[in-house]
C-alpha cells in the first residue's frame, strides 16, 4: 500500500486469504490459496495487479520481491523463485 500511495488496498486473511481494494477503478479482489500456505499470496496478487494493468513501472520494479519471491532452503540459500501461472479474464458488465 505504501509504494502505491493509497492506490491499492489490502488486507490478508487467515489460511491463504488475501482480499485487495483498488477504489479508482471500483475493483475488489479476493485471492484464496486452496492448500492455505499463504506463501503464494502476494506473487497471486501482483501477477493480477499486473495483468490488470494497474502498476506502474516503479511500482513494478519496487515490489518485484513480492511478485517473484526468492524460495530458500534452512542455510537460507536460493533454490528457487515463485513465479505466478495463470492468466486472468477481463469481462465487461453491460
Amino acid at each position: 500500500m505504501k509504494h502505491m500511495g493509497g492506490r491499492v488496498f489490502g488486507k490478508v486473511g487467515a489460511e491463504g486469504v488475501y482480499c485487495v481494494g483498488v477504489p479508482e477503478a471500483g475493483l475488489g479482489i479476493a485471492v484464496k490459496i486452496e492448500d492455505g500456505n499463504s506463501r503464494a499470496t502476494n506473487a497471486v496478487v501482483m501477477e493480477i495487479l499486473d495483468q490488470l494493468d494497474l502498476l506502474q513501472e516503479q511500482e513494478k520494479k519496487d515490489l518485484a520481491s513480492y511478485h517473484f519471491p526468492e524460495l530458500l532452503n534452512a542455510r537460507k540459500e536460493k533454490i528457487g523463485t515463485l513465479r505466478p501461472v495463470f492468466s486472468i479474464r477481463q469481462t465487461v458488465d453491460q
